[in-house]
């Protein structure tokens, strides 16, 4: 048995530290460690780690670190996890965050949340009110590559991949039920964007884009490849314009 006290934890490749870590856990070899509990602190936020290794299962072949927490987060957290700034007015409140974490042939992250608490200021319809729950789900797979998928609410499914030569690809599916489409020949630093939404409002997008080309981290655009969107009523503002479907490589 090995007890912690004034401990710290970080993860390589992960904007994660953990401090003020007490408590202890049980080594056994080589399982790995089998079971414990440390209190501590992230980003100033308290939580506590459940290291029972068989409280969690995430697809791993081999776990030998099994962890599972809740955790109080808004937006200056959520901004330090992206490593971007954030607009004040895109996220407002703080919200309950449950994360399982495993490591052992490679690391499985699984995050979830119902976002209550959280306003989200998106334009129509990824907007919620602070609230409204809107179910939200991360699932991270590290090994020598990295791939996640993502789930907001049934507006919105993506899949994102990262290749050993840091090549990222993602592809999005929104309001469909769609699977995103993600594959190999999928162009390195291109997000694919598919579906189907009732309206989009393209000032209420401009305006958003332009507020997150002035903050930090997000001033260099990914190319974006409409594979095929439509919705039902386009418009711009007040301004109607009527059915619309694209098509086509913007940047």
């Amino acid at each position: 048995r090995v007890l912690i006290r004034d401990g710290s934890l970080d993860f390589a490749g992960l904007p994660i530290e953990l401090n003020k870590l007490a408590g202890g856990f049980v080594y056994e070899y080589p399982t790995g460690i089998t079971e414990g509990a440390i209190d501590g602190f992230f980003l100033g936020r308290p939580l506590s780690l459940d290291l029972d290794l068989m409280n969690s299962s995430l697809g791993l072949n081999q776990s030998n670190l099994s962890v599972k927490t809740q955790v109080l987060l808004g937006r200056p957290e959520i901004a330090h996890l992206l490593g971007r700034s954030i607009p004040g007015e895109l996220l407002v409140g703080e919200t309950e965050v449950d994360i399982a974490f495993q490591a052992g042939d490679g690391v499985a992250v699984k995050i979830t949340s119902d976002l209550g608490g959280l306003a989200v200021g998106l334009p129509e319809p990824f907007a919620k009110a602070a609230q409204d729950p809107s179910s939200m789900n991360i699932d991270l797979a590290i090994s020598e590559s990295l791939s996640a998928t993502i789930n907001y609410a049934d507006v919105m499914a993506a899949k994102v991949s990262r290749d050993a030569a840091q090549a990222w690809r993602a592809a999005v599916s929104i309001g469909s039920e769609n699977e995103p489409r993600l594959t190999p020949n999928s162009a390195a630093g291109t997000v694919d964007i598919s579906g189907h939404l009732v309206e989009i409002d393209a000032l209420a997008w401009s305006q958003l884009a332009g507020e997150l080309s002035g903050s930090a981290g997000f001033a260099a655009a990914p190319r974006v490849v409409w594979r095929d969107v439509s919705t039902d009523a386009f418009r711009f503002g007040d301004t109607a314009l009527g059915a619309f479907r694209s098509s086509g490589l913007y940047h």
